[in-house]
């Protein structure tokens, strides 16, 4: 079989390509489903996009992502919201920023999604998994269990190993077609932690931020768990502590239980606290920056559970002040990346034109999607780029 397009992968990244590419595009799904993920996102619901202005958006993402800003400037989240309105799948807000389908039902994306890849008279494969490829210097050819199939354009958006089977025959074919691949590391996870000094604190919330090596990321809420921490805060993070970690680079990071003011004016309460109330117990002073639970096990940590404000010496009150915005955390593993809801890795961006997704190594190859190895914290994000780029690989091919 020969065709003008070829696109690997139907999630949002392959539809949204299949949907803007020439016409006549065909879409491999290895499943026998088109957008299995955008089914179970968000519990359901798909946060399909976010209500960020495209400077805000990007300001969210780590320096060596924003290469999206082309694919972004061209379909962020406001000009998304417009075409699913257009494919008879409007949008409402929720929690001030987020975005969902207003019938709150994941389907209602997909099957949007389905209908514009089918108005573009492209075709869903389902059930066809590619088992080899190759390319002669003039086409691709495509191995699958129902036949051979070839084309002048190729678009990879098989997304990534996230919540998946790994696809080696497909990394294999990257690599030989002359790209790299950058390890996968579970993104968007909870972060399992080693002597774990929130044990038996599962289920305290409280907003915080997160250090790696010298960089502190954004403040958001973080969860204890039974057997580390979760949360925006630490999801958000947790591709980098991992990728870190993976790399031989160190297991440590720091929290920062009580951004809401600076470690000076934490120290400088407590010492007032000697003139101001000197029989108070310091644990009842932190209970009103903490989690009264939580404020108990710093206190224990630092030797002074029982300790009253006229017994802080100056070096107390700095060393309570540093457990509390720079608490030491070590990663006890990496989790399987069936864990996690994104994965980090893939094809660097720097191997990609990203002013149209085409491969800068093989004429003819294109990525969109999870494939690409950018981060994006939780709320929105990962979709919004998905279609974006799976958008702008598409209609690039018209040019």
């Amino acid at each position: 079989m020969q065709t003008d397009t070829v696109i690997i992968g139907s999630g949002p990244a392959g539809l949204a390509a299949a949907a803007f590419s020439p016409k006549g595009a065909f879409v491999l799904e290895a499943k026998k489903f088109p957008g299995w993920k955008v089914l179970v996102s968000a519990n359901g619901r798909c946060n399909v996009t976010n209500t960020f202005s495209e400077k805000e958006f990007l300001s969210m993402l780590d320096p060596e992502s924003r290469s999206v800003k082309y694919a972004l400037g061209a379909f962020g989240p406001a000009k998304i919201r417009e075409w699913l309105s257009e494919l008879s799948c409007p949008t409402v807000v929720h929690n001030d920023c987020e975005v969902y389908p207003k019938s709150n039902t994941a389907a209602s994306v997909l099957d949007a999604l389905v209908a514009a890849v089918e108005a573009n008279g492209s075709e869903i494969l389902p059930s066809t998994r590619v088992t080899h490829l190759a390319h002669d210097g003039s086409a691709f050819v495509l191995q699958t269990k129902g036949g051979d199939i070839s084309c002048r354009h190729l678009i990879i958006a098989a997304g990534s190993p996230a919540w998946d089977r790994p696809q080696p025959q497909l990394e294999d074919a990257i690599l030989l077609l002359g790209h790299s691949l950058r390890p996968w590391v579970p993104g968007l996870a909870a972060v399992p932690l080693r002597d774990n000094p929130f044990h038996d604190l599962d289920g305290i919330s409280f907003p915080g931020r997160v250090r790696v090596d010298d960089t502190w990321f954004p403040e958001g809420d973080i969860l204890i768990t039974d057997d580390g921490l979760s949360g925006p805060a630490v999801m958000n993070t947790s591709a980098f502590i991992f990728r870190r970690y993976a790399a031989g680079g160190g297991d440590e990071f720091a929290l920062d239980l009580h951004p809401e003011q600076p470690r000076a004016r934490t120290e400088s309460l407590l010492l007032g606290l000697r003139d101001q109330n000197p029989k108070m117990e310091i644990q009842s002073a932190i209970s009103e920056l903490l989690p009264r639970r939580l404020a108990r096990r710093v206190c224990e940590i630092s030797g002074g559970a029982s300790v009253t404000a006229s017994q802080v010496t100056r070096g107390a009150a700095s060393a309570l002040a540093g457990l509390i915005h720079e608490f030491p955390c070590t990663i006890d593993h990496v989790p399987s990346l069936a864990k996690a809801f994104v994965a980090s890795g893939g094809v660097p961006l720097d191997e990609v034109d990203m002013r149209t997704m085409h491969s800068k190594i093989i004429p003819g190859l294109s990525f969109a999607g999870e494939i690409l190895d950018y981060n994006a914290p939780s709320g929105g994000f990962n979709i919004t780029l998905a279609l974006a780029t799976g958008r702008l690989a598409g209609i690039s091919l018209r040019a």
